[in-house]
């Protein structure tokens, strides 16, 4: 649903129409950005949902690559993953690549009826160093 809004501006009422569509959260941000993630251990970000804009239903959180299987790709886990609050924390696995890397994944806050915010995370992972 929508809701539209009009401000007037100045002696020729000039009008503009602001929407704000209450069926989505307006943005989520990640607290920090750039995850680093040493060889072996884990790393956490502060996932932030912005609901300015009226939505107080289920969000489900999900990031590139969280399905994923193999010894060396990254693993992910939201604590929640679902809910209707403002908050969450994305933990991510190194995942044994012993080459390390830096990569950049787009996590996702979906509602019940499929509107979808994003941000980025960049994900920079340790290499391996001998004992």
């Amino acid at each position: 649903m929508k809701r539209n809004y009009l401000i007037g501006a100045g002696l020729f009422l000039a009008m503009t129409a602001l929407s704000c569509n209450t069926g989505q959260p307006c943005t989520i941000t990640a607290q920090p950005s750039t995850v680093n993630v040493p060889f072996g251990s884990i790393g956490t970000t502060n996932l932030t949902l912005d609901r300015a804009c009226g939505y107080t239903g289920v969000v489900t959180l999900s990031v590139d690559g969280e399905n994923n299987v193999g010894v060396n790709l990254p693993s992910f886990t939201f604590s929640p993953k679902t809910t209707t609050g403002n908050t969450s924390t994305l933990t991510v696995g190194h995942g044994g690549a012993f080459s390390g890397g830096t990569d950049t994944r787009t996590v996702r806050a979906t509602t019940s009826d499929n509107q979808t915010v994003t941000t980025n995370i960049t994900l920079v992972r340790g290499a391996y160093q001998a004992p």
